[in-house]
């Protein structure tokens, strides 16, 4: 075992054993930075809500992009890129041995042509808003979502129908404000909830049934505050609650009253010998984070369950079946030995500080834009032999220059910090950001219009007319506008308009979920020792496991 310090953050990271042993099979130097640092410079990669208008260099078309206007390459209609008539091999250039490798991938990667939004366009079906998706009818602001209908303002939402305002849900249905939620309908508020119904501010509830402001039961109906009502009760309670307080402050109430509330450890179910928090089916891992079907991984975070995910470190989204993988981001469907790549996805191999290769690309190295190709260099094509003898000689000449065996430096990115989900996880001033090397942003505020329009408190006093109305958010200032669907929505729900912009409301559900970060604690009420995401100055008592379920049950 070793203990390193951070080369940016400067904070202690061990390196066990375990880590060393994989490092050496991957070829790879050991890290000079800390998981976090790590983590920040994948998924600074990784633009999911913000999307640009531009055009399409491929057909002349207005598009939707996450490339901003600004961005110095082409632009390509995601029809257009995967099409067979785009062959990324034309912008293949020669080796230069007297140039930083890395240097010369970043010329390139600016050079070939870049997807306007990670999505399947066949498969969706009004719902051009939208980005990491598939199979979408009548969805609109989704990201990292499929299968989904009817959907609104969310993100990592499958399988879902007519729900607005969501995180990280799977099979809902009729539900608004859920967060970690599965297999529930006609609900609102709801954290880490499983197969609820009619159900409102209420978190790590399971099975329940028109339960209000309730924490950690199974299989109850009609209760308040964790107390057995009636259901005659129940209803004039809810009416009462509802008639004077709004659903913001009911949620404060909530918030509140959870705080008082033991709390479990973490959310993982079937973890075998697994740390971290939102594990699924997991065995030997290592500082996860939502990942499914995942064994052997450590570090690795959004790790989807479409085939076993196994012997990996530091990927950063998707999986379906990676494996055998290092310092990635956003790569997934059955790919083998991948290092220090973004976004290569479909049966993938053997490939080295690629990007955007995919469907079969195999022993490639810096390559950008790729699909069914093998034995390329910088997009160059070359016999087998021929590209072995080359790849060798790079990683030497990376190995001399320091470049070898980390992710791409943050400057290279096409996106700015702030447009990425690197500052959702791990947030960063402006100042903090540019000192890391990463780019910046900045909003330009002078577009936002003052909100003129007086939204009636009721819902039944909203009229049609309000589509057309421009709105500003009470906390941010920026400008937004309610959709038809979205309307419908809340009329049927009772619901009040929403006073903030769907970035600020995205926002404050991110914040109801624990960082990405592990404390040594004891168990409050048995003395165990637990590892959990909740800070040692937390308010609430933490259970192990055990004492948890002897809780619920």
């Amino acid at each position: 075992m070793e203990v390193r310090h951070c080369s940016i953050s400067g904070k202690a990271f061990t390196i066990t054993d375990q880590d060393i042993q994989f490092y050496e099979k991957m070829g790879v130097p050991l890290p000079t930075l800390c998981p976090e640092e790590r983590a920040m410079r994948r998924m600074v990669w990784r633009n999911e809500r913000h999307l640009y208008k531009r055009k399409c260099d491929a057909t002349g078309k207005d598009i939707l992009s996450v490339m901003a206007p600004t961005y110095p390459g082409q632009v390509y209609t995601p029809d257009a890129w995967w099409s067979d008539a785009f062959d990324a091999r034309e912008y293949g250039r020669d080796y230069d041995n007297t140039r930083p490798f890395l240097e010369q991938f970043a010329a390139l990667n600016v050079a070939v042509p870049a997807v306007g939004r990670a999505v399947v366009a066949t498969t969706l079906e009004n719902s051009e808003y939208c980005n990491g998706c598939d199979r979408l009818k009548d969805c609109y602001l989704l990201f990292e979502a499929n299968n989904d209908e009817k959907c609104l303002y969310g993100r990592g939402v499958y399988y879902s129908f007519d729900t607005l305002d969501s995180l990280h849900i799977n099979h809902c249905e009729a539900c608004y404000q859920v967060v970690d939620c599965q297999q529930c309908s006609f609900s609102t508020y709801l954290m880490d909830a499983t197969q609820c119904t009619d159900c409102h501010y209420c978190a790590d509830c399971i099975g329940c049934s028109h339960c209000f402001g309730c924490v950690n039961l199974r299989q109850k109906r009609y209760c308040f505050n964790n107390q057995q009502l009636t259901p005659e009760q129940y209803t004039e309670k809810v009416a009462e609650l509802r008639a004077r307080y709004t659903p913001h402050e009911l949620h404060d109430f909530f918030l509140a009253f959870r705080k008082t509330q033991p709390a479990r450890a973490n959310h993982s179910l079937r973890a075998e010998n697994s740390t971290g928090d939102f594990l699924y089916n997991t065995q030997n891992c290592t500082n996860c984070y939502d990942c499914h079907a995942s064994q052997d991984c450590s570090y690795c975070t959004n790790l989807a369950e479409k085939g076993t995910n196994h012997t990996n470190y530091d990927i950063s989204l998707f999986g379906n079946g990676t494996t055998n993988s290092y310092e990635c981001n956003a790569v997934g469907v059955a790919v083998d030995s991948l290092l220090f790549c973004s976004h290569c996805i479909i049966n993938n191999y053997n490939l080295a500080y690629c990007s955007w290769c995919v469907n079969g690309t195999h022993d490639c190295f810096g390559c950008v834009g790729l699909k069914k190709q093998q034995y390329c260099i910088l997009n160059k094509q070359y016999s087998k032999e021929e590209y072995f003898t080359l790849r060798d000689q790079i990683i030497a000449h990376m190995k001399r220059t320091g470049e070898w065996g980390e992710f791409f430096p943050p400057g290279m990115s096409p996106f700015a910090y702030n447009e990425t989900i690197a500052q959702e996880y791990y947030p960063l001033t402006r100042e903090e950001a540019l000192a890391r090397g990463y780019t910046w942003r900045e909003e330009d505020k002078k577009d936002y219009q003052p909100q003129t329009y007086v939204i009636p408190e009721a819902i039944a006093d909203v009229p049609e007319s309000i589509t057309k109305e421009i709105l500003a958010c009470e906390v941010t200032g920026k400008n937004y506008r309610i959709q038809p669907a979205e309307l419908q929505f809340y009329k049927k729900m009772g619901l009040p308009i929403p006073r903030k912009h769907p970035d600020q409301r995205h926002k404050e559900r991110m914040a109801l979920r624990n960082p990405r970060r592990l404390y040594d604690r004891e168990c409050g009420q048995c003395g165990a020792p637990i590892s959990t995401t909740y800070a040692p100055d937390r308010p609430e008592q933490i259970l192990c496991e055990t004492c948890y379920q002897a809780l619920v049950f």
